[in-house]
């Protein structure tokens, strides 16, 4: 039986459950006090563990990373132990179970493309979740960076000489179908290119 998502309506700005006051606590906690930021890889290896941890779908990770940031900065507008201008240090914890109502951030699938010079062009394309273009693209650079597929659904493109040189030039968009097509869509491009390159070699 599958569990349930995670993942709010952006309309539900209902407080905090204790399963999420739990998570962001230990993101929290991961992250010493400062906000999450996409420009971190550390952050994202934070983000890892986490998802690790509570067993988070590559959305839910993402998702809970823009839940942090949003709110975060709400916390920190919010007049704290007598002080009229937020939290008086920065070490001090985020009050999670005192949101009254929560900023819940609205998800987009992006598709990422990466361009690759290997003395012959390879791209790569990443399916991931993202609240911005910038959540977006720091999955896809952590997947290119530790070659794995965390946060996003990846497919390379293949070439027979060269060797792998620096990503010279990357596109983010928006995609038009918004469902999470995860692997369908990788497996119909490797199907196609097969039939592409069966092709090539007849003629």
């Amino acid at each position: 039986m599958a569990r349930n998502t995670l993942i709010r309506n952006p309309s539900n700005t209902s407080p905090f459950t204790p399963l999420e006051i739990r998570i962001l606590k230990d993101m929290e906690n991961l992250l010493k006090g400062k906000n999450f930021s996409t420009k971190s890889d550390s952050d994202m290896i934070q983000l890892e563990e986490i998802k690790n941890i509570y067993g988070l779908s590559k959305k839910e990770a993402m998702y809970i990373a823009a839940l942090y940031r949003d709110n975060w900065y709400i916390d920190r507008a919010i007049p704290y132990r007598g002080t009229s201008t937020g939290i008086e240090h920065e070490s001090e914890k985020v009050d999670w179970a005192g949101f009254e109502e929560v900023e819940v951030p609205e998800l987009k699938l992006y598709e990422i493309q990466y361009f690759q010079d290997v003395s012959a062009y390879r791209d790569i394309y990443f399916d991931v979740w993202g609240a911005d273009e910038e959540f977006a693209d720091m999955g896809a650079s952590h997947d290119f960076y530790y070659d794995e597929e965390t946060f996003t659904e990846k497919e390379e493109s293949e070439v027979e000489i060269g060797d792998y040189q620096d990503v010279y030039d990357s596109e983010i968009s928006v995609k038009d179908d918004q469902q999470d097509i995860g692997y369908s869509l990788m497996e119909n491009r490797k199907i196609i290119k097969k039939i592409l390159n069966e092709y090539r070699r007849k003629i």
